[in-house]
């Protein structure tokens, strides 16, 4: 059953730079290219390519998981499902925990036909993985400057966490985007970027901890970099650059 649509996003005049790897990617995963002449936004995000995993919908979803992603199951109703269809929602996203490795996989298998740079002034332009969700796109970056083996492999388990927090529980309030992002000490993606609308006119300002599912809220820029202490050279691969100017 497939459960992902993949799709390659990038700019057209950058094609031939990525051609080896766009033709790597589609032997492993399929997918389908889809380039533009300029990609805009009110993100801070700079990639240049966007692999979108879209959740395919239809016939080939069972019942459960289809009111799942209709927003009719949240953490409440969850409780009130039977073992069955509990059990079949454990299932199902097992089995998407499968396909996201595969595509995670895939992408770093090949980055050694990246023969071009996409760096600026010691900055490197991100490659994202893109997943559209009903409340807003979850962005991770598959290529932040100290990923190490173990964080790659634990990357699909925390997107579905990210999902499950996104569908059962949510924030208070819409937030435009949202961002995974690893504690580099565990080894793992604990936090779930999600600031707000007005944070997205300065800085990060309000995550999910998917350890506890609590909701954190940052006071300052400043608080930001001190808690997750991003890499000047990772300047590009955040949804609100956190080397911005002091906030105004």
């Amino acid at each position: 059953m497939q459960l992902l649509e993949v799709r390659f996003g990038y700019s057209r005049s950058e094609e031939t730079d990525l051609k080896a790897f766009l033709s790597a990617l589609e032997n492993d995963i399929g997918g389908q290219r889809t380039p533009h002449f300029a990609k805009s936004g009110a993100l801070d995000l700079v990639s240049f390519l966007q692999v979108s995993a879209i959740l395919v919908a239809g016939i080939s979803l069972r019942p459960v998981i289809q009111k799942y992603f209709e927003g009719l199951l949240n953490a409440d109703g969850l409780k009130k499902l039977g073992e069955e269809h509990r059990q079949q929602i454990v299932e199902w996203f097992s089995e998407l925990e499968t396909a996201l490795s595969n595509v995670i996989n895939a992408v770093h298998s090949n980055f050694h036909l990246i023969h071009t740079s996409f760096t600026f002034s010691g900055r490197e332009q991100a490659i994202t993985l893109e997943l559209p969700t009903d409340f807003g796109t979850l962005y991770v970056v598959l290529n932040h400057s100290n990923l190490s083996p173990k964080l790659l492999k634990n990357l699909p388990k925390a997107i579905v966490s990210a999902i499950r927090f996104i569908y059962e529980i949510g924030f208070p309030d819409p937030t435009p985007a949202f961002q995974l992002y690893y504690d580099d000490a565990m080894e793992e993606w604990p936090y779930l970027f999600a600031p707000s609308t007005k944070g997205f006119g300065s800085y990060i300002d309000r995550y999910a901890d998917l350890r506890n599912n609590r909701v954190e809220f940052i006071p300052s820029s400043r608080e930001f970099n001190r808690r997750f202490r991003p890499a000047v050279e990772d300047e590009f691969k955040f949804l609100v650059s956190p080397f911005r100017s002091p906030e105004r």
